[in-house]
């Protein structure tokens, strides 16, 4: 069973089954500013995290980080969560192109699923890689202090790297000009 962290607000809402009984079911939000000249915040339902300890054991070691990190930045950005699940997929098809590795086929479809659900931004991808490197940079002399957190920000900034490698190469963008 996954240990991730994933910060959300949670409310309960009853949902009323086919046979007319109710279950109460925990719904995740994602508070978000209108950003116009009324200052406006809505509560947007966020999806459950992808289970991202669950793989077909063939594409464990190069898959779960990506979706790891994706899980622990839905809740900041969840286009750059999108991007690490689409780069996720992407490596998983080249890894296995025919899906015919043990739960290959279902992992990609539900994944896919999940995709669908989701949009995604190149500079919103950028912004938080930017703010992650920031972090590790403002803090490392004090690395002793912040040993958890530094390492933590330095396996997020590396993922998000390969992430934004992956997806400004398919646009014709350099990385190192980020």
């Amino acid at each position: 069973m996954s240990k991730e962290i994933v910060v959300v607000a949670e409310a309960e809402e009853g949902e009323s089954s086919k046979n007319g009984s109710r279950n109460n079911k925990k719904t995740r939000f994602r508070t978000v500013a209108d950003g116009g000249s009324v200052p406006i915040s809505i509560k947007i339902p966020i999806p459950e995290p992808f289970e991202s300890e669950k793989l077909p054991p063939t594409l464990v070691s190069d898959i779960r980080k990506f979706l790891r990190v994706a899980n622990q930045i839905e809740f900041e950005s969840p286009r750059v969560a999108y991007l690490c699940r689409f780069h996720a997929f992407e490596r998983a098809h080249m890894m296995d192109p025919s899906s015919s590795g043990r739960g290959v086929r279902q992992f990609k479809t539900s994944l896919l699923q999940r995709l669908e659900l989701e949009k995604s931004d190149v500079r919103e991808l950028k912004g938080v890689y930017h703010k992650y490197e920031g972090y590790i940079l403002k803090f490392d002399g004090n690395f002793l202090e912040n040993r958890e957190q530094l390492m933590s920000a330095r396996a997020i900034a590396s993922v998000l790297f390969e992430v934004l490698k992956s997806v400004t190469s398919g646009i014709g963008l350099e990385v190192a000009g980020c």
